[in-house]
Formats: structure tokens, sequence, C-alpha cells
């Protein structure tokens, strides 16, 4: 009975942020969603019918925002991997403010959304940053939506150049001493997890979504990878589907 449930469940979520459903709150809403008491303007072509629906429903980014609200400490600076469309930069900018907020976003596309919606909900106290993971400058290859789109290390077609900087890079250019961290950038956490770590010395708390990956030629799974953050001295505090709440 359980399983059918659930299967009832994922079914009905599948329905309700469907492409028709998103397209139907876009003409109900004019692209102007109401989330988290939050105003999210989503009048970009590069923000898809899913994404505008999951909003309406309240279930865009529904772990990592919930885990913001209740983990995150108000006293510290946090580093945003992977900002998308600025929904998640919102809460948390309105809940650390004064403290300072970095939104590091690697599709150029995204940057002016990112901007928009950080102005609409009055949070002052970000700096958004379009820069992806890596090192020198990496090329943004750009889907047709938001939730499409990946960093290649070679051009390619439509393949937009981007500078990059490590973890390590980012948190010396922006002099921070300790910070928090929240991260969703589709695999690349792998890369700080276990070469970048270092970067994590001064890193007091991590919410981060993690993805199975391939790594220098191995599989790394999401148990690697929280065993990882155990590793380095992280303890798991709570932990839903793919997203993590890591504490020292």
């Amino acid at each position: 009975m359980r399983e059918l449930l659930m299967a009832i469940k994922i079914a009905a979520a599948r329905l309700i942020t469907s492409n028709f459903f998103g397209r139907l709150i876009q003409w109900y809403t004019r692209g102007f969603i109401s989330y988290q008491q939050l105003s999210i303007n989503t009048n970009f072509s590069q923000v898809n019918p899913e994404s505008k629906a999951s909003l309406f429903w309240g279930l865009y980014e529904k772990s990592e925002v919930g885990y913001i609200q209740k983990y995150l400490p108000k006293n510290s600076p946090v580093i945003e991997l992977g900002s998308s469309l600025g929904v998640t930069s919102c809460v948390i900018g309105t809940k650390i403010f004064p403290e300072e907020l970095f939104c590091v976003e690697a599709n150029p596309a995204l940057v002016p959304i990112i901007e928009t919606n950080l102005k609409r909900n009055g949070v002052t106290n970000a700096k958004v940053m379009n820069v992806a993971l890596g090192e020198g400058i990496v090329y943004f290859q750009p889907g047709v939506s938001n939730t499409v789109g990946h960093v290649a290390p070679t051009k390619g077609v439509g393949s937009i150049a981007v500078s990059a900087m490590s973890l390590s890079e980012i948190v010396n250019y922006l002099k921070i001493d300790t910070f928090s961290l929240v991260c969703d950038i589709e695999g690349s956490e792998c890369h700080i997890l276990f070469e970048d770590f270092k970067s994590l010395d001064r890193c007091t708390m991590v919410i981060i979504e993690l993805h199975q990956t391939d790594f220098k030629g191995k599989l790394i799974t999401e148990n690697d990878m929280i065993n990882r953050l155990i590793d380095l001295r992280f303890k798991i505090a709570e932990s839903h589907g793919r997203v993590v709440v890591a504490i020292k």
C-alpha cells in the first residue's frame, strides 16, 4: 500500500508540474509567481514551464529551501554555487541580512534573472558572480531552459566563454573568513570534495545537492560524497533524497 501511495504521489507531482500546467500558470500569473513570501519574475525565455509550475505549487527546490530556513546560520556570509533563477538566493539573502551573500552562476544568461529577482524582493546584501567552477577559461554550453546546460573545457557550437575559478580562489578573492556553502552544481561538487577540499577548511556548514558522477574515470556515488564529507570533519545533520545538510 505504501508503494502504491508513493507512486500516486509521484504521478500527481509530475502532472501538476508538467509543461501544460506550467503554461496555464504563466497565463494565470502573468509570469509573476508567489513563492515562500517572495515574488519571482519568470518572464524570461530561459525559464521553462515546468519550473514555473514547480514554483507555483511550492515544490521548487523544496528540500534546499526547507534546510536553508532550518539550518542556515544568520551570522555568517554565504557562498551559493549554482544560483539558477535566484529563488534560493532570495531566501538566503533575506534570512542572513545584513551578512553578505555571493551568488555564483556559470550560465551568463541566468545572471540578469538572478539580479532581477534579488532586486524585486529587496535583497540588497547579495553580489552576483558570473563564474564557473574550474580553472582559467571554460565554455558554457547553454540549453533551451534554466535546467539544461553544461560546462565544457573546450569550445563547442554555440558555447560561451566563461571565467572559471576554484572554490579556494573564490574564497580568497572574496577575503572572507568563515562561511556557509549552499551548492547545486550538477556533479561539479565532486571536484570540491575530492580535489579542492582545502576550500572547506573555513566552511562551517554545507547544504548541498549531490549528483552521482564520473570523476577521473571512476564512478562517484552520492554515498561516496557523503562519506567524503564525514572524512572532512562534517557531521550529517539531515538529508532528503540527494540533498544533504552537513555541519562542523
